[in-house]
Protein backbone atom coordinates (compact mmCIF):
# COMPACT_ATOMS: atom_id res chain seq x y z
CA UNK A 1 0.00 0.00 0.00
CA UNK A 2 0.95 3.57 -0.82
CA UNK A 3 -0.70 6.60 1.40
CA UNK A 4 -0.11 10.09 0.15
CA UNK A 5 -1.75 12.96 1.25
CA UNK A 6 -5.83 13.78 -0.04
CA UNK A 7 -6.89 16.26 -1.89
CA UNK A 8 -9.95 16.37 -0.68
CA UNK A 9 -10.33 15.05 2.88
CA UNK A 10 -13.49 13.00 4.01
CA UNK A 11 -16.12 15.37 5.78
CA UNK A 12 -19.16 12.89 5.04
CA UNK A 13 -20.28 9.47 6.01
CA UNK A 14 -22.36 8.69 3.25
CA UNK A 15 -20.49 5.88 1.57
CA UNK A 16 -17.81 4.98 3.96
CA UNK A 17 -16.56 2.47 6.37
CA UNK A 18 -16.24 3.76 9.44
CA UNK A 19 -13.66 2.08 12.90
CA UNK A 20 -14.40 3.52 16.18
CA UNK A 21 -11.93 3.03 18.96
CA UNK A 22 -12.60 3.38 22.72
CA UNK A 23 -10.57 4.17 25.66
CA UNK A 24 -10.61 1.50 28.64
CA UNK A 25 -13.89 4.19 29.75
CA UNK A 26 -15.65 3.37 27.07
CA UNK A 27 -15.26 6.38 25.22
CA UNK A 28 -14.85 7.47 21.69
CA UNK A 29 -10.96 8.06 21.56
CA UNK A 30 -10.47 7.62 18.00
CA UNK A 31 -12.17 7.16 14.37
CA UNK A 32 -10.51 5.57 11.07
CA UNK A 33 -13.07 6.16 8.22
CA UNK A 34 -12.50 4.97 4.82
CA UNK A 35 -14.65 4.88 1.25
CA UNK A 36 -16.51 2.19 0.75
CA UNK A 37 -14.91 0.59 -2.70
CA UNK A 38 -11.50 1.56 -0.79
CA UNK A 39 -12.40 -0.55 2.00
CA UNK A 40 -13.56 -2.81 -0.18
CA UNK A 41 -9.90 -3.21 -2.06
CA UNK A 42 -8.11 -3.14 1.24
CA UNK A 43 -10.62 -6.52 2.06
CA UNK A 44 -9.72 -7.93 -1.50
CA UNK A 45 -6.04 -7.57 -1.51
CA UNK A 46 -5.96 -8.43 2.30
CA UNK A 47 -8.53 -12.28 1.40
CA UNK A 48 -6.93 -12.50 -1.70
CA UNK A 49 -9.30 -12.14 -4.48
CA UNK A 50 -8.59 -11.38 -7.75
CA UNK A 51 -9.04 -7.76 -8.35
CA UNK A 52 -11.37 -7.89 -11.58
CA UNK A 53 -13.88 -9.59 -9.26
CA UNK A 54 -13.45 -6.80 -6.50
CA UNK A 55 -14.70 -4.50 -9.05
CA UNK A 56 -18.01 -6.22 -9.49
CA UNK A 57 -18.67 -6.43 -6.01
CA UNK A 58 -18.15 -2.05 -5.46
CA UNK A 59 -20.31 -1.80 -8.56
CA UNK A 60 -22.88 -3.50 -6.38
CA UNK A 61 -22.60 -0.72 -3.54
CA UNK A 62 -22.55 -2.07 0.41
CA UNK A 63 -19.63 -4.28 1.34
CA UNK A 64 -20.23 -8.21 0.89
CA UNK A 65 -20.58 -9.99 4.92
CA UNK A 66 -17.07 -11.29 4.08
CA UNK A 67 -15.54 -8.09 2.69
CA UNK A 68 -17.13 -6.41 5.80
CA UNK A 69 -15.42 -9.10 8.35
CA UNK A 70 -12.52 -9.02 6.67
CA UNK A 71 -12.25 -5.14 6.43
CA UNK A 72 -12.88 -5.08 10.18
CA UNK A 73 -10.07 -7.17 10.98
CA UNK A 74 -7.45 -4.48 8.97
CA UNK A 75 -9.57 -1.50 10.82
CA UNK A 76 -8.80 -4.03 14.17
CA UNK A 77 -5.36 -4.45 12.99
CA UNK A 78 -4.80 -0.93 12.79
CA UNK A 79 -5.51 -0.58 16.34
CA UNK A 80 -1.80 -1.12 17.02
CA UNK A 81 -0.86 2.26 15.29
CA UNK A 82 -3.60 4.04 17.96
CA UNK A 83 -1.64 2.69 20.84
CA UNK A 84 1.10 4.45 22.57
CA UNK A 85 3.39 4.04 25.86
CA UNK A 86 2.03 6.26 28.08
CA UNK A 87 -1.03 7.20 26.25
CA UNK A 88 -4.78 5.70 26.98
CA UNK A 89 -5.19 1.92 25.55
CA UNK A 90 -7.65 1.74 22.86
CA UNK A 91 -9.30 -0.74 21.13
CA UNK A 92 -11.70 -1.29 17.78
CA UNK A 93 -15.29 -0.95 19.66
CA UNK A 94 -17.37 -1.15 16.63
CA UNK A 95 -17.77 -1.11 12.66
CA UNK A 96 -20.14 0.64 10.32
CA UNK A 97 -20.67 0.29 6.91
CA UNK A 98 -22.81 3.75 6.40
CA UNK A 99 -24.64 1.69 3.25
CA UNK A 100 -25.96 -0.55 5.47
CA UNK A 101 -25.68 0.77 9.01
CA UNK A 102 -25.41 4.63 9.23
CA UNK A 103 -23.36 5.64 12.46
CA UNK A 104 -23.89 7.43 15.35
CA UNK A 105 -24.51 11.06 14.70
CA UNK A 106 -21.71 11.84 17.57
CA UNK A 107 -19.16 9.43 15.20
CA UNK A 108 -20.40 11.36 12.07
CA UNK A 109 -19.63 14.66 13.66
CA UNK A 110 -15.92 13.89 14.55
CA UNK A 111 -15.80 13.45 9.81
CA UNK A 112 -16.14 17.33 10.14
CA UNK A 113 -14.79 18.39 13.05
CA UNK A 114 -11.37 19.85 13.96
CA UNK A 115 -9.69 17.33 15.88
CA UNK A 116 -6.59 16.39 15.19
CA UNK A 117 -6.87 14.23 12.18
CA UNK A 118 -4.55 12.46 8.97
CA UNK A 119 -6.31 12.29 5.68
CA UNK A 120 -4.69 10.03 2.76
CA UNK A 121 -5.32 8.89 -0.41
CA UNK A 122 -4.52 5.08 -0.72
CA UNK A 123 -3.59 3.11 -3.18
CA UNK A 124 -3.61 -0.74 -3.13
CA UNK A 125 -1.32 -2.02 -4.97
CA UNK A 126 -3.14 -3.71 -8.16
CA UNK A 127 -6.89 -2.82 -6.52
CA UNK A 128 -6.95 0.93 -7.07
CA UNK A 129 -7.40 3.53 -4.39
CA UNK A 130 -9.50 5.48 -2.24
CA UNK A 131 -9.49 7.77 0.21
CA UNK A 132 -8.92 7.44 4.40
CA UNK A 133 -9.08 9.39 7.27
CA UNK A 134 -7.48 8.90 10.80
CA UNK A 135 -9.33 11.31 13.77
CA UNK A 136 -7.78 11.23 17.45
CA UNK A 137 -9.17 13.01 20.22
CA UNK A 138 -6.85 14.76 21.98
CA UNK A 139 -4.10 14.32 19.66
Amino acid sequence: MEAVAAADPLRTAGSTVIGVYTDDEYRTAAIVAMEAPLAARIAAAFALIAPRRIEERIAGGALWVDQFEDVSEVLNILAAMLNADGAPHVRLSTVYDALRTFPPMDVVAWLSSYLPRVDVDVTVKGYGSGTMTVIVAGA
